[in-house]
């Protein structure tokens, strides 16, 4: 995300000198997001098949 939402409801015009706070701190937290790993796509992991779940729990009993 780099810029405001459109829903935010603040109109750039009304209060200029916000317009480039807002989006210094949009992009801060665009740059933010995009470095930190926690935020990166993961591959989908497959569940163990039902046969496993219950050799889990044989064990775990």
């Amino acid at each position: 995300m780099t810029h405001l939402p459109d829903g935010a409801g603040f109109n750039e015009a009304d209060f200029p000198e916000l317009g480039g706070v807002f989006r210094g701190l949009d992009l801060a937290i665009a740059s933010l997001v995009a470095a930190d790993p926690a935020f990166r796509p993961k591959s989908a992991r497959k569940c163990p098949a039902r046969s496993d779940w219950t050799a889990t729990r044989r064990r775990a009993a």
